[in-house]
């Protein structure tokens, strides 16, 4: 969603100011904060040269550009080795694209990517549906949450036997 925030005749030449995001857009990440300073001529200059931030229109607007959340769901076994196709999961919680329910089918042993469906703030339970085959189906469901910096959490009391958050998704 695009937003502006005019601030016409409210900033003081030569001081630096920042600007926080305090809410993402649903299916983004929160990006991180950005500090400018305007010149006596009303243009503003960011500081530190931030890649998620442009100037426009004659440098007198600051764009923010968020980045799509993305989170990727990968089935291992006890060892933390990738399992093979045919596991199914219900993912179920309010996504950035209306839906409440997400079916999810792994394929080989590659992990499943939920990008910009996610919302910051959002948890979320995690169902197996279909084991793998030659696995026994789990039946305890995972809850997890995305904070509203877009990382993700599982949320306390989740047997921590069942997922693990990492680097490279859950």
């Amino acid at each position: 969603a695009n937003l502006t925030e005019t601030l016409s005749g409210q900033l003081i030449a030569g001081e630096t100011y920042t600007l926080t995001e305090t809410t993402a857009p649903k299916g983004y990440e929160l990006a991180e904060p950005i500090n400018f300073i305007v010149d006596d001529a009303g243009k503003i200059a960011l500081k530190d040269s931030p890649t998620h931030a442009a100037l426009d229109n004659n440098n007198e607007t600051i764009v923010l550009k968020n980045a799509q959340s993305e989170i990727f769901i990968q089935k291992t076994d006890a060892d933390g080795k990738a399992i093979g196709g045919g596991a199914e999961f219900s993912l179920t919680g309010a996504f950035a694209d209306g839906e409440t329910v997400k079916t999810i089918k792994t394929e080989g042993n590659q992990p499943y990517s939920l990008k910009g469906l996610l919302s910051a703030g959002q948890t979320y339970v995690l169902s197996e549906t279909r084991a793998a085959d030659g696995y026994k189906l789990e039946t305890r469901p995972v809850e997890i949450t995305m904070s509203t910096a877009g990382t993700i959490s599982v949320v306390a009391g989740t047997d921590k036997s069942l997922a693990e958050v990492t680097i490279d998704g859950l």
